[in-house]
């Protein structure tokens, strides 16, 4: 998903809107932005922190294309532990505005964590 697939979201059903991917992901648009800093992709920090601004869910999760569930948090952590650009910023405005920091979330191949874990795998990494 890129910017303007963002833009065409919010146009339609606002910042919680749900988003299908073409690969099987479903989630919300914040879930979507926050997977895109941890894939280091361009502009994904940008999106979640104006979904932030306007509100968006910090609950709100979704869905990989092996049913893996998690939430914004745990990718942005995720992206933290990974020294991802981008991840220790979002994970940081993420808990300031209140999500979950022990919500549980999996990875591609079924290893549960939570954002904590990330969070301590950057720290004890020197991240």
């Amino acid at each position: 998903m890129d910017f303007m697939d963002f833009i065409r979201v919010l146009g339609r059903g606002g910042v919680d809107a749900p988003v299908t991917q073409k690969n099987g992901m479903t989630g919300s648009p914040l879930w979507c932005a926050a997977m895109a800093v941890s894939d280091g992709e361009e502009g994904g920090m940008e999106v979640a922190k104006l979904l932030v601004e306007k509100g968006a869910d910090l609950k709100s999760g979704g869905r990989d294309g092996c049913g893996n569930e998690s939430s914004p948090l745990w990718w942005a952590s995720r992206a933290a532990g990974d020294g991802r650009v981008g991840g220790l910023e979002l994970a940081k405005l993420l808990v300031a505005k209140g999500a979950l920091v022990n919500a549980v979330g999996k990875d591609g191949v079924g290893h549960q964590s939570t954002p904590l874990w990330w969070a301590a795998t950057a720290v004890s990494g020197g991240k």
